[in-house]
């Protein structure tokens, strides 16, 4: 059996800033109308970096409150991820 890997991309929501801090927060966030600032913040760990990436890399994300799972994933660029409160952010790895 044979396996194959298939690249699945993510819309970037169109309104993105240049922005140095990225906010992702699971309850009060939205990945296709969010910016990824503290005031509109994106829903998706996977947004997050991906709006790093396109941003050219570098930045700092900051995780609000909340359970993130995320698949496989390659981090393409520098960046810097840091919870909120680390004691009230919780990363998995799900089978996707």
């Amino acid at each position: 059996m044979a396996t194959a890997y298939i690249n699945v991309s993510f819309a970037i929501p169109e309104n993105i800033a240049d922005l140095d801090v990225i906010y992702v927060d699971f309850v009060n966030g939205d990945d296709i109308n969010g910016n990824g600032s503290e005031e509109n913040p994106v829903k998706t760990l996977r947004v997050g970096l991906d709006i790093n990436h396109y941003l050219g890399g570098g930045k700092t994300i900051i995780i609000k409150e909340g359970n993130y799972s995320m698949g496989k994933y390659t981090i393409r660029d520098d960046v810097t991820v840091i919870g909120e409160d680390p004691s009230k952010v919780i990363i998995s790895q799900n089978s996707g």
